[in-house]
């Protein structure tokens, strides 16, 4: 597997999970606006926490090769699940690279 490709997908996932934080967190460290939004913006929490605000839907590239688990009980930062996503870079579809889209 390509290594510039191994680095930019590490770079966007450990993007996309430091954007978020905890609810807990959030409120310990004060981050409220005056219409009691919580801030920082929880791109995602964990799994079924109404804090979410994207989940992840669709698949690109070798989709046939991403395995996600949502409720991954491995070592979660922060709450009591986290994110597992397992990329065999088999290339199924022919691609060599795979994406997942959130909304």
């Amino acid at each position: 597997m390509n290594k510039s490709f191994l680095s930019l997908l590490s770079f966007v996932f450990l993007a996309a999970l430091s954007l978020s934080i905890s609810a807990q967190a959030a409120k310990t460290r004060g981050y409220h606006d005056k219409n009691k939004t919580i801030m920082p913006f929880a791109v995602y929490v964990e799994n079924n926490s109404k804090q979410n605000h994207y989940a992840p839907s669709g698949w690109m590239g070798d989709y046939g090769d991403i395995k996600i688990d949502l409720v991954c009980k491995e070592n979660p930062k922060t709450c009591n699940s986290c994110i597992k996503v397992d990329y065999s870079a088999k290339a199924t579809q022919g691609a060599g690279w795979m994406g997942i889209y959130w909304q």
